[in-house]
């Protein structure tokens, strides 16, 4: 709100939005250097403080900026010429800024693949790149080492679904706790700066409690949140989980390992293969999750993973 920009070439018989103002200026002032002065943290606070201010509110304007408030801002006008040179120094100084942020992104870009290709390679092909191979089965997993297995996630995990918002308490006994959304599961981490809390029957409490060491993982969103997710620490206790978030809970390895798979280029490729899909989103079920196909290593050096030699099927928790 109240982000000032410098119209160049405008096609013709273009319109603006009833949201949108279109600012003339006189001679005393050049363009340029009124659009910076806008963006600057002076002019900002003045800007946030007529969206809050009684003007906006008395007229039914809150979070919106009424036009009598910008017609009262400051700003500092230095001589025409200074303006110019103050103007250009912006331009120029500014496009080396941009350039460096998008030099920087495209490096990230670069990292994030080179993250995909080590976890894809660690995942599926072990450490050793002289050991033997021989074919999963599986046409897109490609061949992994003769001494590794290949099995379902069920076989090695339990998948816990989360609550859904909305329910009718009425009558029972209910306790607020903490419960992590999409937006706390990220790519990697767990962001737990904005924990939200929901108020649910205290006997459903065990049924949707985290443990130290489950996997979450996303249902779906965009395309890029499908699968995504981090180990539980414990860092909240209680907490528990939406529906949109699962909680696979390891039981034949380690926790770390199904976390790696999972965010694995071939499990993506699984997820977004198996999930049901509309314009930019997507989601899959609990039942696919448990179907995802995991090579699980035999025990290694350093013993870094191992599986149990019996396995039980899991069962979805619904």
């Amino acid at each position: 709100m109240g982000s000032a920009a410098l119209v160049g070439q405008a096609p013709s018989r273009l319109l603006l939005s009833d949201k949108t103002f279109r600012l003339h200026v006189n001679e005393r002032v050049d363009k340029r250097f009124l659009a910076s002065c806008l963006g600057s943290r002076p002019l900002r606070a003045q800007i946030e403080c007529a969206v809050s201010g009684a003007a906006g509110l008395a007229n039914g304007l809150a979070n919106n900026l009424p036009q009598s408030s910008q017609l009262e801002f400051v700003a500092p006008v230095p001589p025409a010429k200074e303006q110019r040179l103050i103007a250009g120094y912006l331009t120029r100084e500014t496009a080396k800024i941009d350039m460096l942020i998008a030099e920087q992104q495209q490096l990230i870009e670069l990292l994030t693949e080179k993250r995909q290709a080590v976890i894809a390679q660690a995942v599926t092909r072990g450490l050793n790149p002289s050991a033997p191979m021989k074919d999963s089965g599986i046409e897109w997993l490609g061949e992994v080492p003769a001494h590794w297995d290949v099995s379902g996630l069920k076989f090695v995990a339990h998948v816990q679904t989360g609550v859904a918002k909305g329910k009718d308490n009425s009558g029972k006994q209910t306790v607020k706790v903490p419960y992590l959304r999409i937006a706390n599961v990220q790519d990697g981490f767990l962001d737990l700066d904005d924990v939200s809390s929901i108020e649910i029957p205290l006997t459903d409490l065990p049924r949707y409690q985290l443990q130290t060491g489950d996997v979450l993982m996303n249902e779906g969103g965009d395309f890029d949140k499908l699968g995504r997710g981090h180990i539980w620490d414990g860092s909240i206790t209680p907490c528990i989980h939406q529906n949109h978030v699962f909680a696979v809970r390891p039981f034949g390895v380690s926790p770390s390992w199904p976390n790696a798979v999972t965010g694995s280029a071939h499990a993506q490729f699984y997820f977004m293969s198996r999930s049901k899909q509309s314009t930019n989103l997507a989601s899959i079920s609990s039942t696919n999750i448990m179907e995802l196909p995991i090579v699980i290593g035999l025990p290694m050096s350093r013993n870094r993973y191992c599986v149990l030699s019996q396995r039980t099927p899991a069962r979805s928790t619904s």
